[in-house]
């Protein structure tokens, strides 16, 4: 008998906790999607802890079973966000700033969390209820017509899901290892037109320099051998420099 009232009573310890947390889930659904649809997949709960449960069984719902009744619910999986004519559109954008080599950062780690992405959202449009505040009904709110909006849930990606990521990864990898070449280039472009800009004028200034340097010669011969000696050894590199890059 002593077994039984113990049995009893961890019996309607477990159902309380439960009942909690399908009462949690109910509150955090219906915050979620209002109470048009307190929940996204019929007899599926979330609870407090981000897990789905069967509202009926009280088990916790596995990813893969999640997804089959998602998908006889209507559910659809969206393997990319934005079309493709987004992400092109948004590439040729960023394609000019690649000398500051954030592009390449920000492709390779985008490419490398496609390469890794093991699940995809599954998607409904559903109608929800619009209210509004009112005092004169004794809920405090009316009914303001319907929207449509979008719910989503994530689940474990396919196989075919998986490859697409992957293909997806090693585009972003590769249109990275591009900019990261492009950004090289524009950088070693700029660095030599400011090379060129700024030899070009220490030459056309040569004699105006040469005439402050021998302000030192009555004052400070080892400082004017000192900047003499800097001043010859930056000319014959401007004219150096110059020549080279004419040919």
């Amino acid at each position: 008998m002593g077994n039984f009232f113990v049995n009893l009573g961890k019996g309607f310890i477990r159902s309380a906790v439960n009942q909690v947390g399908r009462d949690g889930g109910k509150v955090i659904s219906n915050n979620l999607y209002g109470n048009a649809h307190s929940t996204p997949i019929r007899n599926i709960c979330i609870n407090s802890t981000n897990q789905y449960f069967d509202e009926i069984t009280n088990e916790i719902v596995s990813p893969n079973e999640l997804r089959e009744r998602a998908s006889a619910e209507g559910f659809k999986p969206v393997v990319f966000r934005n079309k493709t004519i987004v992400k092109i559109i948004c590439y040729i954008l960023i394609v000019p700033f690649s000398f500051l080599f954030l592009p390449a950062i920000g492709l390779f780690i985008w490419g490398i969390r496609r390469l890794t992405k093991k699940y995809v959202y599954m998607k409904k449009t559903v109608t929800t209820a619009n209210y509004v505040t009112d005092r004169r009904y004794k809920t405090g709110r009316r009914l303001n017509g319907y929207s449509n909006e979008d719910i989503a849930i994530k689940v474990p990606a396919n196989s075919y899901e998986r490859s697409a990521l992957m293909k997806a990864g090693l585009i972003y990898i590769a249109l990275s290892l591009f900019s990261f070449y492009i950004g090289k280039i524009s950088w070693n472009y700029i660095n030599e037109s400011n090379k060129e800009y700024e030899y070009t004028k220490f030459i056309e200034q040569a004699d105006q320099e040469k005439e402050r340097i021998e302000w030192w010669k009555s004052i400070d011969s080892i400082k004017y051998k000192e900047k003499m000696d800097e001043f010859n050894l930056k000319y014959q590199k401007a004219i150096k420099y110059t020549e080279e890059h004419k040919q």
